[in-house]
């Protein structure tokens, strides 16, 4: 059996073709960004290819974000992967971008594990401003839109004074008790964001559903609620899969 030996020539020239080949490669990939980074606001300084994705926790964000907002001022860009990111850090940005030109910035950018994988192309925070998403806002609109929304007041004024009974009642017990939480990092019920968050997940069950949350302490069909949404929320965070 025979083995065939690059000279040291040979093997020079190869080396050098890669390092052509790469070379060229990433010029191309610079030169096509150009004008794109050049309309773009200001932003950390990341990597070729991978951008600021090892820069960026994807599953607490916030912090970086906010350390970012004062370094680069209300609007802010970042690369994550193949993907681009701009974000918003003041109210006023987002109303001038979200709501003003809302017909410019509606669309989403898609997930592909939250929404192809586990929602079958179907969650409504995702769908791209086309024909499908006018079709399900229109039909949320009957429960949701500014003016059915009212009727909501009464029950929302009615589940705000439930949570100040029930914060009033939980007293100082998340300060005087290191109560341990669930093996998969749940929140105990003894700590102060349990009725809180009972609150929120009342107001929206009723709206959707016309059924309330009558409890928090003991109520395992109200953690299943908070394992979906954890779940959805950890799949949908920008970087979180290359």
């Amino acid at each position: 059996m025979t083995a065939t030996m690059l000279s040291n020539s040979d093997a020079k020239t190869l080396v050098l073709l890669v390092v052509a080949l790469l070379t060229g490669v990433i010029s191309a990939f610079i030169y096509r960004r150009a004008p794109l980074r050049r309309k773009l606001p200001p932003g950390p300084p990341g990597f070729p290819f991978i951008g600021n994705l090892y820069q960026y926790p994807a599953l607490r964000p916030h912090p970086k974000l906010l350390e970012w907002a004062g370094q680069y001022g209300e609007i802010f860009y970042l690369k994550l992967g193949g993907q681009d990111v701009v974000v918003l850090n003041t109210a006023e940005a987002a109303d001038e971008l979200l709501s003003r030109r809302s017909h410019n910035y509606s669309s989403r950018a898609t997930p592909h594990v939250a929404q192809d994988i586990l929602r079958d192309g179907l969650g409504l925070a995702f769908l791209k401003y086309d024909g499908p998403m006018k079709a399900v806002r229109k039909a949320l609109q009957s429960t949701l839109g500014p003016g059915p929304s009212k009727q909501l007041r009464q029950y929302q004024e009615h589940e705000s004074r439930v949570l100040l009974f029930d914060l009033m009642c939980h007293g100082d017990q998340s300060l005087l008790h290191d109560a341990p939480g669930g093996p998969h990092g749940e929140v105990p019920d003894t700590h102060w964001f349990a009725p809180v968050r009972r609150y929120a997940a009342s107001i929206s069950l009723y709206a959707m559903y016309g059924k309330r949350v009558a409890r928090y302490v003991n109520n395992p069909d109200l953690h299943k609620i908070y394992d979906v949404v954890n779940n959805f929320t950890e799949m949908s965070q920008p970087g979180n899969y290359l």
